[in-house]
């Protein structure tokens, strides 16, 4: 998934760029192991915050993006990963 998430992540700017003038946005939000994985040790111990992390938690990051406190955020790509891609 690393090329195509590079891919969808250039993709971005670009939209952000030509569209943002017209107020249209767009954002990647970029999940890690969600709890609708099924849990492994060796997954979780990569995990720097050491767990999975809950649906509701990646669903509240794209509820904000949605509303009006987010309206100044386009271009961006977040993860949310509890700090798994740190160094990327």
């Amino acid at each position: 998934s690393g090329v195509f998430r590079a891919g969808l992540a250039a993709f971005a700017k670009l939209y952000a760029d030509k569209y943002a003038a017209q107020n249209i946005r767009m954002n990647n939000v970029l999940p890690g192991f969600i709890d609708s994985l099924p849990e492994t040790e060796d997954r979780k111990a990569r995990i720097p915050l050491g767990r999975y992390g809950h649906a509701g938690e990646v669903s509240s990051l794209i509820a904000w993006l949605a509303s009006e406190g987010g309206g100044y955020m386009t271009g961006q790509n977040l993860r949310v990963d509890g700090g798994l891609t740190r160094a990327v």
